[in-house]
């Protein structure tokens, strides 16, 4: 085995231990969360992003969300589950860990 080719084998092996390792951090510091439903202003303060930016996500179907009102109703509420957001939240933060270690 060629040196160059050792040297990527273990940056790859270092790669998939932190990516494990960061993981398992971010699994144990997550606490169970008493579910209950969240209005779109209550979400967006929880999530820490405008109102306009989690309205453009349920409409991208990138988030959960519970639309109440008739179908083509002018004024649907929209609410979510706080459970649902803990898990989005996690699965973002795998994503940029994958990101940032360039592991898929």
């Amino acid at each position: 085995m060629t040196a160059d080719k050792s040297l990527a084998v273990m940056i790859e092996a270092l790669k998939q231990q932190i990516k494990q390792e960061v993981i398992e951090e971010l699994q144990a510091k997550c606490e169970p969360v008493e579910d209950r439903r969240l209005t779109i202003e209550e979400a967006a303060e929880y999530l820490r992003i405008s109102r306009e930016t989690l309205y453009r996500l349920c409409k991208e179907k990138q988030i959960e969300h519970i639309t109440i009102g008739s179908i083509g109703s002018k004024k649907p509420r929209i609410n979510f589950s706080l459970s649902v957001l803990e898990a989005w939240i996690r699965k973002k933060e795998l994503e940029s860990v994958s990101l940032i270690t360039g592991a898929r």
